[in-house]
């Protein structure tokens, strides 16, 4: 346990048990500070960021389980020396000697009490504080020990002579170069494995390694390379003076960008340049890894495609080309037109910052689809110069290399914008047409039902006054009467059928599920035609102008 005043000792706990995550992290948290996760890879992740003093892990988890986490801490000489205690509901002695042989300091099978676990975990935390303790003392006492020799030996090196001191220092200087070339032998064979030229040179440029790669793109031998100085073997042609990208090679440690080279053969090619400063111990530049990549054939390519597209300023669509890197090698007048940007502004830029794309799915579906068939359509939404937004049909063509490699791609883009304007306003007019012809529907339905009905009311009456009047009316005049007012009933009923179809009362007040089943109920009389309606039983009210639509 810390003392008081010290920081509480930081532990990792690792449970994809929700509920016993949460007990035993309350049970920790009373003394130390507990950093809880779900599964393995979260605990080795803070294990690397956080640096505590104890990991606690299930051995059951999915993905990266306990066993998984303790061997990755064991394999990292920064985490090798952490205690890990392991929880497992595994019980036994087999399944605890396995535990142990893996690495893992204690382990402890579930269920166990809360007294256990924290008598566990102190004196761990208490053993692990010792070894620091002790490894801290024995560091000490070394370098006391190395202090107390170097004094002895520098004052026999005082009694000395010259000479001997000077071939001390060459001896020691030689020591330093053989190990240093050991080391860089052990990274050639891998650096041997890389198709790019790969190579290292010392300050003044003169070469002290050249792989495989570098043969095959220069021509030359490791042989006939090393020792050579790489500008005046290559002819090198710079894009901007070396002195500019040395100073910001020293300043950075790094330097990129596209060069100009000769080959044995003497032909040019273009090569795409990463530099790396390398340090000794004392962190004083020593020498440089350069990493070469021919991509004379793309650049070729891409000149290719310009030229070519030199013929797409005619066109009034906005046409570029952007590189597999997504910068821009090529602007039409339509784009600039389109856009607002200039070519000049917007060549060896990322696309992406100029546009600000916003694709309908995701990117990485749209790039998928062009490694699939080499081309694809859709609309898109950008950003011009001035700020505003234009949505554009846009088409994708990605060319290739004989290798079937892509090089870059072909966008062509139409705006769109006030055909989607004129969609919008054709779907509010459409809107408007409906409520309209739905109004009119109302006004004819009222006008029949009120007009109309009420003149039927009285017709229907008058002839009901007439037919009682049967003793002064011959008996082919009642008859007559009688039919009249059949008729005129009938007429009634159909004007209300008529309104009631124009606009059913019944979708304004229940909605139209009962209008649609009262429609039917009505065809079905009237027709003598048997229907069978069926209605989503959860369908509730929809829109007002889509059920007057329906």
């Amino acid at each position: 346990m810390a003392g008081v005043g010290a920081e509480r000792e930081l532990i990792v706990l690792a449970d994809d048990n929700a509920d016993m995550r949460e007990y035993v992290r309350r049970l920790l948290s009373q003394q130390y500070r507990v950093h809880a996760v779900s599964n393995g890879e979260e605990a080795l992740a803070a294990v690397r960021d956080l640096n505590p003093d104890l990991i606690l892990t299930d051995v059951m988890m999915p993905g990266l389980d306990g066993f998984g986490v303790l061997r990755l801490i064991r394999q990292d000489p920064s985490t090798a020396g952490k205690p890990v205690i392991l929880l497992s509901a595994r019980a036994g002695e087999e399944s605890r000697v396995e535990g142990l042989e893996q690495g893992a300091d204690d382990y402890l099978v579930k269920p166990f009490t809360a007294r256990e676990l924290l008598a566990r975990v102190g004196a761990h935390l208490a053993m692990a504080r010792l070894r620091r303790e002790a490894a801290e003392r024995e560091r000490h006492l070394l370098a006391k020990a190395e202090l107390e020799l170097a004094e002895r030996r520098n004052a026999e090196e005082a009694l000395k002579k010259l000479h001997h001191e000077l071939e001390n220092r060459v001896l020691q200087r030689t020591a330093e170069l053989v190990k240093a070339t050991e080391a860089l032998k052990e990274q050639a064979q891998l650096l041997e494995l890389a198709h790019d030229a790969i190579i290292v040179r010392d300050l003044e440029g003169r070469i002290s390694f050249w792989n495989h790669g570098a043969e095959k793109v220069y021509g030359w031998t490791s042989q006939e390379a090393l020792g050579k100085v790489t500008h005046t073997l290559f002819a090198t042609e710079f894009p901007e003076p070396l002195a500019n990208i040395q100073r910001r090679l020293l300043q950075s440690g790094s330097w990129e960008g596209e060069l100009a080279h000769s080959r044995k053969d003497g032909s040019r090619i273009a090569i795409e340049s990463r530099w790396v400063l390398q340090y000794n111990e004392q962190h004083q530049p020593m020498r440089v890894l350069e990493i070469n990549r021919d991509v004379t054939q793309r650049t070729r390519a891409e000149k290719h495609i310009a030229e070519q597209a030199q013929m797409l300023d005619l066109a009034n669509d906005a046409i570029f080309v952007r590189g597999v890197n997504n910068k821009i090698t090529y602007w039409n007048r339509g784009a600039e037109r389109l856009y607002g940007w200039k070519k000049n502004e917007v060549v060896g830029r990322p696309v992406d910052d100029i546009l600000h794309t916003e694709f309908p799915f995701p990117l990485a579906d749209i790039t998928k689809h062009l490694q699939t068939y080499e081309t694809w359509e859709g609309e898109l939404k950008h950003a011009r110069r001035d700020g505003t937004w234009i949505t554009v049909s846009s088409r994708w063509t990605m060319w290739t290399n004989e290798a079937g490699e892509p090089l870059g791609f072909l966008e062509i883009n139409t705006d769109v914008s006030e055909r989607k304007l004129a969609e919008q306003n054709l779907r509010a007019l459409s809107a408007r047409l409906l409520q309209l012809q739905d109004e009119e529907r109302r006004r004819i339905a009222r006008e029949l039902h009120d007009s109309a009905g009420q003149l039927l009311v009285a017709l229907d009456l008058n002839l009901a006054s007439v037919g009682t009047d049967t003793d002064k009316l011959g008996p082919e005049s009642t008859r007559s009467v009688a039919e009249c007012k059949q008729l005129v009933q009938e007429l009634s009923r159909e004007l209300r059928t008529i309104s009631h179809l124009l606009h059913p009362p019944l979708l304004d007040e229940a909605g139209l599920p009962s209008a649609v089943r009262w429609y039917v109920d009505g065809y079905a009389k009237r027709s003598k035609i048997p229907v069978k309606l069926e209605l989503a039983p959860d369908l509730g009210r929809l829109p007002r102008d889509l059920e007057t639509t329906v």
